[in-house]
């Protein structure tokens, strides 16, 4: 079965151990599409986070590589598990803050 034409969601698959590159795949609904790592710069992809489109390039997934692959300027937060907290480009949020400032927008508080 042919993979689906649309801007792809990648993920990371782990190589064998056999020192093969690593691959990866569409994790879209009923999509087929899967990438060696070599080839993935310069393909478009839908962005893990914040789901804008964008081109891969060098820089989004080296010298890390990523699992799942997300633009440059997303500025969704995520959980550090070292440090406990919610991270963005910005700020940095603990737990309870976020918790706190979530509660404070479904009560309909207005946050400057």
């Amino acid at each position: 079965m042919p993979a689906k034409k649309h801007p792809h969601k990648y993920r990371r698959i782990q190589p064998k151990n056999d020192g093969s590159s690593a691959t990866y795949r569409c994790v879209s609904t009923g999509c087929t599409h899967y990438l060696r790592e070599e080839f993935i710069v310069g393909q478009m992809a839908t962005c893990y986070r914040c789901d804008k489109v964008f081109e891969i390039t060098k820089a989004i997934l080296f010298p890390r590589k990523i699992v799942k692959v997300h633009c440059t300027d997303c500025n969704r937060p995520t959980y550090n598990r070292k440090t406990g907290k919610v991270e963005t480009k910005k700020q940095i949020l603990s737990t309870e803050e976020v918790t706190t400032l979530l509660d404070d927008i479904l009560a309909g508080k207005v946050i400057e």
